[in-house]
C-alpha cells in the first residue's frame, strides 16, 4: 500500500521533495496533466468539462518536524520546532537528521541532576538536544529532522490492507494524500484538480498560493483529525471522533465554515450509501479548506477528515475502515456532483 511509503518518507514542512517524487509517478498514468509551482505544490488536472464545475481537492504532504539551529562538537544539536507538537514527548524519542537520515536521539539531563522542584514542570527547547553519538558529520544548520518510526500493523494481520489498526508517523497527512491518488485513479463528470499542498502546518500557505492560481468553484480538503476515544477506548460522547466510526465531517474549524449546501450533499451522499460517518467539535484546528474559502471572490468549502489518534506526535494510529469509508465517501460525493447538470445548479 502506497501509505506506508509515503509515512515513512520524511517531508517537514518546507522540505517536501521527496514525498513528491513518490506522488508524480503514482498519479501521472490517471491525470491529463501534472504540474509543480515555485512553492511546491504538485497539481493533477483532471477534466475539461466547461459547463462543469472545477472541484479542487487539496491533501497536504508536509508533516511536523524540527529544524537545526546549533551544531557543537561533541555531537549535539539544538532545534526548534516546525508545526505545533506537545514538547512534553520529545525527551527520548529516535530522529533521523537530515538528507542522510543521520539517526539521532533527543537528550534530556537526566532526572538524578534535576531539582526536586522542577521535576513536575514541562521541559523547554532550551534544555533538549539531538544527540548523534558523535562529532556530526554530513550534518548543517537549516536541516530537518524527523521522528524515526516505522510504519506498520498494530496487533492486526499484516497482510490485510482493508481493515485494522495501522501505525506510523505522519499519518496526518500522507493518509490524505494516499486517498487523493486513489481518487484521482477514477473518472468524474466534473473537473478535479487534486492539490498535494506544502507548508500546510505553518499555516496552509501551499493551499493560498494553490486555490488562487486555480480558482475553483468547490474546495475539499482531505485531511486527519483527532480522535479523543481514550484513555481505555473511552467514547466521551462530547463531540470528538473515535477510530473506527467512520470519515469525520467538520462543520468549522478555526479556519473556515463548511458551505452549508456542501456539508448537506455530502450528508446526503454517506446516507444513501449507507457510509458511517462523524462530527468533530466546531473551532478545533485548521485546514487547507481555510485558505481555499477566502481565495480569489470566495469558495464553498469543507473538510473530510480521517480520525487519528496521537497527532503531531512522533506515531499515531489509523483505523484502515477509516481510510476506505472517507475513500468510498469521497468517491460517491464526486459522482453527486457529476449529476448536476452545471456549476450554478449547486447554488440553487
Amino acid at each position: 500500500m502506497l501509505l506506508e511509503k509515503l509515512s515513512n518518507e520524511a517531508g517537514v514542512s518546507g522540505d517536501e521533495g521527496a514525498i513528491r517524487k513518490i506522488i508524480i509517478p503514482a498519479i501521472k498514468p490517471h491525470v491529463d496533466r501534472v504540474t509543480v509551482d515555485t512553492m511546491g505544490n504538485v497539481y493533477a488536472y483532471k477534466g475539461n468539462a466547461p459547463d462543469m464545475p472545477t472541484v479542487m481537492i487539496a491533501a497536504h504532504m508536509d508533516e511536523v518536524g524540527v529544524i537545526i539551529t546549533k551544531i557543537n562538537d561533541s555531537g549535539m544539536l539544538k532545534f526548534e520546532l516546525v508545526g505545533s507538537f506537545d514538547r512534553r514527548i520529545l525527551p527520548g524519542k529516535r530522529v533521523r537528521v537530515g538528507k542522510d537520515k543521520i539517526p539521532g536521539v533527543i537528550g534530556l539531563k537526566a532526572i538524578h541532576f534535576v531539582m526536586l522542584s522542577k521535576m513536575s514542570q514541562s521541559p523547554s527547547l532550551e534544555s533538549m538536544a539531538i544527540d548523534v553519538g558523535l562529532k556530526p558529520k554530513g550534518i548543517s544548520l537549516g536541516d530537518f529532522a524527523v521522528f524515526d518510526v516505522e510504519f506498520g500493523h498494530l496487533n492486526s494481520d499484516p497482510n490485510d490492507w482493508q481493515k485494522g489498526v495501522v501505525k506510523g508517523k505522519a499519518i496526518d497527512d500522507r493518509a490524505g494524500c494516499a486517498i487523493l491518488i486513489e481518487l484521482l485513479k477514477h473518472d468524474y463528470a466534473v473537473n478535479i484538480v487534486g492539490v498535494f499542498t506544502v507548508q500546510e502546518e505553518l499555516g496552509l500557505r501551499g493551499a493560498v498560493v494553490a486555490s488562487q492560481r486555480i480558482e475553483p468553484d468547490i474546495g475539499i480538503a482531505l485531511d486527519c483529525t483527532s480522535t479523543d476515544d481514550v484513555p481505555f477506548g473511552q467514547k466521551k460522547g462530547d463531540g470528538y471522533p473515535c477510530l473506527g466510526d467512520g470519515p469525520v465531517l467538520v462543520r468549522m474549524d478555526k479556519s473556515f465554515i463548511a458551505d452549508r449546501k456542501l456539508f448537506e450533499l455530502v450528508e446526503s451522499v454517506a446516507k444513501k450509501h449507507d457510509i458511517p460517518y462523524q462530527y468533530t467539535r466546531p473551532g478545533v484546528g485548521s485546514t487547507d479548506s481555510g485558505a481555499i474559502n477566502r481565495s480569489n471572490a470566495g469558495v464553498p468549502v469543507m473538510t473530510i477528515s480521517i480520525p487519528s489518534r496521537y497527532l503531531h506526535s512522533p506515531i499515531s494510529l489509523m483505523e484502515l475502515t477509516d481510510f476506505w469509508q472517507t475513500t468510498k465517501l469521497m468517491k460517491d460525493t464526486l459522482n453527486e456532483l457529476g449529476v448536476r447538470r452545471s456549476k450554478l445548479d449547486y447554488f440553487r
